[in-house]
């Protein structure tokens, strides 16, 4: 019987830019994709999602990951959780952004938005141009409050818990050890507090969700 995954992705982002990447690896798989609206507008309930619901495996990028800690507890049972880039604080102290800097990118970008864009594109890291250029791109087709929402939950959102989580699931993450946007130390926060099954910190990988080698695990 074929797999179903599940991928929910990052902030201003869409993974069916990559669908013909992920299919490729995975050709064995059902792949769903969920929209950057859709995952914002079931950001408290991401079983309204209907991808959720026949689902194998679901795949959070950043603020995909986090919106999916954060329902961890009502998924469906059983179901694994990957968090790519994983994110549980995003502006936890220390150790991940400052708050006033979220806060001003949501500013400018009623004045710039493509500015905005670009410069987050580039803290992502290395990638092809082509990639870069097709994310921008997506990402401006995008409302303004859609993309003021979804930094807004990056700046605000904890998730609480996280050493219960994974009594009804198993949790791996996947990180990148080259990340501009997710710092190794956030993330070796989350291992400590969520204790999940597994973690890969990938050599070389930037906050580009292809941008290094890794696999899924099996389910």
């Amino acid at each position: 019987m074929q797999q179903s995954f599940c991928w929910l992705p990052g902030w201003a982002s869409d993974f069916a830019l990559w669908k013909t990447e992920i299919e490729m690896r995975w050709p064995n798989a059902n792949h769903q994709f969920v929209s950057y609206p859709d995952l914002l507008a079931s950001r408290n309930d991401l079983n309204q999602l209907p991808q959720i619901q026949h689902t194998d495996l679901i795949i959070g990028w950043s603020l995909g990951s986090l919106l999916a800690l954060k329902n961890a507890p009502s998924l469906p049972q059983g179901i694994p959780l990957v968090c790519l880039c994983p994110v549980a604080w995003f502006c936890q102290p220390e150790i991940g952004w400052p708050v006033r800097v979220v806060q001003r990118m949501s500013q400018k970008l009623t004045q710039d938005p493509k500015a905005i864009l670009e410069a987050f594109a580039g803290r992502m890291g290395n990638t092809q141009q082509d990639v870069k250029q097709k994310w921008i791109a997506n990402a401006l087709s995008y409302t303004h409050s859609e993309l003021v929402l979804g930094l807004e939950i990056l700046a605000a959102e904890t998730v609480a818990h996280l050493g219960e989580l994974p009594r009804n699931r198993p949790i791996h993450l996947i990180a990148a050890a080259e990340d501009e946007v997710v710092s190794t130390e956030s993330v070796i926060w989350l291992e400590r507090e969520l204790h999940p099954q597994s973690l890969q910190l990938i050599k070389g990988m930037n906050h580009w969700p292809f941008s290094g080698k890794w696999d899924l695990p099996s389910v």
